[in-house]
């Protein structure tokens, strides 16, 4: 492969599968290869951004926990029994050491669904930081604030730092 511009060509470089990564050939191929993902899981609300997939499945108010708590587990093991078909139908692995579940809630100390991709247990986390936005189980934001917070304080820290040298 090489690339063509005018008169001038680019070193050339043997490509036996994939694509450059980085290039646009790359992305547009890989949205191309998922694009029947979302359909794979309409009953799920999913949400997917380049490479990241995230699932929320959500339980019901009316429901005692413990009972969302057994449906949730059966949804999630449904949606990873549809990703793993997916996945082996498009030769398109899965890495479980980076895939994670969190259980957004208010209780004490819940139980937890058990989730499982290909016989793998999911690892259950707390927080999740997703498209550059931390999301706890408790839904709140002191998190977030704090850590702009800092940065507001390093920003004006540096700024007062610059004013007074011209002073």
């Amino acid at each position: 492969m090489a690339v063509h511009h005018g008169e001038s060509i680019s070193r050339t470089i043997q490509i036996f599968s994939g694509a450059p990564q980085g290039s646009v050939l790359s992305a547009t191929l890989f949205r191309l290869h998922i694009h029947f993902l979302p359909k794979t899981l309409a009953r799920f609300c999913s949400h997917l951004f380049a490479d990241d997939l995230a699932l929320i499945i959500k339980g019901s108010i009316e429901k005692k926990f413990l009972q969302n708590i057994k449906d949730l587990e059966q949804q999630a093991n449904i949606a990873m029994k549809l990703l793993e078909n997916f996945s082996k139908n498009l030769i398109l692995p899965v890495n479980i050491k980076k895939t994670k579940m969190m259980l957004v809630h208010s209780i004490v100390s819940p139980s937890y669904p058990k989730v499982f991709f290909k016989n793998e247990i999911i690892e259950m986390v707390s927080s999740f930081k997703y498209l550059g936005v931390e999301i706890r189980t408790k839904m709140g934001w002191s998190s977030l604030i704090k850590q702009y917070q800092r940065s507001l304080k390093v920003f004006f820290f540096n700024t007062l730092t610059i004013i007074r040298s011209y002073s």
